[in-house]
């Protein structure tokens, strides 16, 4: 392995890369934080993994995988790594990987099963939680609409515990909202109110569920255009639902009946 000192370029490139979510778009690149993660991607085998960095000996086992990847593995001092990551929790090993490219068209096609669309979900944990659960529940992808939280960002990453490497997921503008229904998907979105009860939502073949934003929830152009509104009953005592657990709700309410 090569040593690299705090200043080298590389360590440079990571600390951006973790930071700045344009830095990852025009490179290309995404971090994965800690060992948990990275042989979550070396097992998915479509994740293609660039540089590892590391402040400490690795799993034999891990360490010989990476080698035979191909991979280059840079040991680091431990403060050094840190620093560039910046997160809480130290973590003993960092890489970067190729952003995935699945478009629109892999996600949607053909019209079949559920799809989350994520229209200004802002909070990285609630993103990476609900592409977790999208995973657990068995959809076929996610849908990643204007103003919602980098999906690849290092903070949403570790809330998706490592589903952001298997779930198909694509961006989604917002001219492209109306086009779903051309394509063959029932376009359903949640409301506090005035919706349908979600226990009894005659779930379409092929439905794709819209969640807004966490204080603003979703505009009322794109309530109005859907093909259903679903609320979901809960105590008056309470505003609304995290954005989270109404995902939650809807996603399993979905698997179970269909």
């Amino acid at each position: 392995m090569t040593r690299l000192s705090a200043g080298n370029e590389r360590v440079k490139r990571l600390r951006k890369l973790c930071r700045r979510r344009s830095v990852r778009r025009d490179e290309g690149l995404f971090v994965l934080h800690g060992p948990t993660l990275l042989a979550e991607a070396l097992s998915a085998g479509e994740v293609a993994l660039v540089e590892a960095f590391v402040s400490e000996p690795l799993d034999p086992g891990m360490a010989a995988t990476l080698d035979a990847s191909g991979v280059d593995v840079f040991e680091v001092d431990p403060g050094v790594l840190q620093k560039a990551v910046d997160v809480v929790t130290p973590q003993s090993v960092v890489a970067t990987a190729r952003l995935p490219e699945d478009s629109l068209d892999r996600v949607l096609a053909p019209a079949d099963g559920l799809v989350l669309g994520l229209m200004g979900v802002g909070d990285p944990g609630n993103v990476g939680t609900l592409i977790r659960t999208a995973e657990a529940a068995g959809l076929r992808g996610v849908l990643v609409g204007p103003e919602t939280a980098d999906p690849f960002g290092p903070k949403t990453v570790r809330a998706s515990a490592g589903s952001v490497l298997r779930v198909p997921i694509a961006s989604l503008a917002d001219g492209e909202v109306e086009e779903l229904g051309v394509l063959g998907w029932d376009v359903v979105v949640t409301a506090g109110d005035g919706g349908g009860p979600l226990e009894s939502h005659p779930w379409a073949a092929a439905s794709i569920v819209l969640l807004g934003n966490e204080a603003a929830g979703l505009t009322p152009e794109t309530i109005q255009g859907a093909d259903a509104v679903i609320t979901i009953d809960h105590e008056p005592s309470v505003e609304s639902l995290n954005v989270a657990t109404a995902g939650a709700l809807v996603m399993f309410d979905w698997r179970r009946r269909t």
